[in-house]
């Protein structure tokens, strides 16, 4: 119990040691520092509307365990089934993809080999673009609401999220935490040079979580919930960016893995977040990383 406990101080610690002076969000060749300008839920709404209680740092830090096990067990099952009848492999843009739809569940893993990144500066990018709704829209174009109802720290936050979407459902919608810590990993990377030495290397880099939060029921379901036109969508997802050495070269790349699970209640919607997360994955790219790797080659 006592080292259960090690473990999850520590882990809150690590959200609460990042220093949120600055989110840089270079969405052009420029450099430049911004405050977070978040649409915050009240407390007393959230709990209403929601059914949402404020996470303890425990809590919080369940969540990130939960995370972290739920997306590396979709990540190893995918990378070892990819060829089962079930799975869609596919390459596109240099990135190697790999989905799966059973029902309304989709799992994805998505990884991709880039040199010249600040891993820790792309993903405090991405988690400041996350949280307000116009930025968040030039990247997850389906998104129609964004609002903060919980901060623990400067990159651990819990919010609300709703998409559009067609057919049956107009609007899926989640509470989620979403987190960014620092982590350490080995993998192997099949298609790279680096695994013709060693079939496995190590990664120190960072991940930015996305994780459904459990809530009560809402004290006041809205027309769209009474109607049918509202459900509730979870998701388990993260981002991880690493820096590894190349054992031949010596040189360091960074290893980028998209990779998580969602439940959409049915194979169509399932089907056509499959494709929007591909979508998101590249925008992402184009929006993010290759401002950054355009001030790379800039500077040098």
């Amino acid at each position: 119990m006592l080292k259960q406990k090690i473990i999850w101080e520590r882990q809150v610690q690590r959200i609460v040691d990042f220093d949120a002076s600055d989110i840089v969000r270079p969405f052009n060749s420029q450099s430049h520092t911004w405050k977070l300008n978040l649409d915050v839920l009240d407390e007393a709404q959230a709990e209403k509307e929601l059914g949402f209680r404020r996470l303890t740092d425990m809590d919080f830090t369940r969540i990130i365990l939960d995370n972290k096990r739920g997306t590396r067990h979709v990540e190893n099952r995918l990378l070892q089934t990819a060829s089962s009848t079930r799975s869609h492999r596919m390459q596109a843009f240099g990135w190697d993809i790999i989905q799966r739809i059973e029902g309304g569940v989709m799992e994805f893993v998505f990884t991709k080999k880039f040199s010249g990144l600040n891993v820790h500066e792309i993903l405090q990018t991405t988690l400041a673009n996350d949280l307000e709704l116009e930025l968040c829209r030039k990247i997850k174009a389906e998104t129609l609401r964004l609002q903060v109802i919980q901060q623990l720290g400067p990159n651990a936050f819990v919010f609300v999220h709703d998409v559009s979407s067609t057919g049956d459902i107009g609007i899926f919608r989640s509470v989620v935490a979403r987190f960014l810590i620092e982590d350490t990993r080995e993998f192997q990377l099949n298609t790279s040079a680096l695994s013709k030495s060693s079939g496995l290397v190590t990664g120190n880099g960072y991940v930015l979580g996305t994780h459904s939060v459990i809530t009560d029921k809402a004290q006041h379901l809205s027309d769209e919930e009474l109607s049918g036109r509202l459900a509730w969508a979870d998701v388990s997802l993260s981002v991880g960016i690493y820096d590894v050495v190349d054992p031949t070269t010596g040189e360091t790349y960074q290893y980028v893995c998209w990779a998580g699970r969602t439940d959409y209640c049915s194979e169509e919607h399932a089907q056509r977040n499959a494709s929007d997360t591909v979508q998101c994955m590249l925008r992402w790219e184009m929006l993010v990383i290759a401002p950054a790797l355009n001030l790379v080659s800039t500077s040098n």
